[in-house]
């Protein structure tokens, strides 16, 4: 079968990161989860997981994503799982 392979190079990273289309679908990722999961961050997190990866969330990915939520937005939350490995390539 056909493989992408992993060649991403700063300014590509920094672009899927910054760019405004992922901005904004992170912005809609983000109003969904607080519809779908409340304001809860875990019940967030886990549906975040399940949605964009197919899976739950292991324990030390869950402890990280909840710090990161501590200070930081859904949104940007979102905009982190987007730009996952294993959410920007298929295996």
């Amino acid at each position: 079968s056909d493989k992408r392979a992993v060649t991403s190079i700063a300014p590509q990273a920094l672009t899927l990161f910054n760019g405004e289309f992922v901005n904004r679908q992170a912005r809609h990722f983000a109003a969904r989860l607080r519809a779908e999961a409340g304001s809860d961050p875990d019940a967030q997190i886990e549906r975040a997981y399940r949605l964009a990866l197919a899976r739950r969330p292991s324990s030390s990915e869950r402890a990280a994503m909840r710090a990161f939520l501590a200070q930081s937005s859904l949104e940007e939350m979102a905009r982190v799982i987007f730009n996952l490995n294993e959410f920007a390539y298929a295996n």
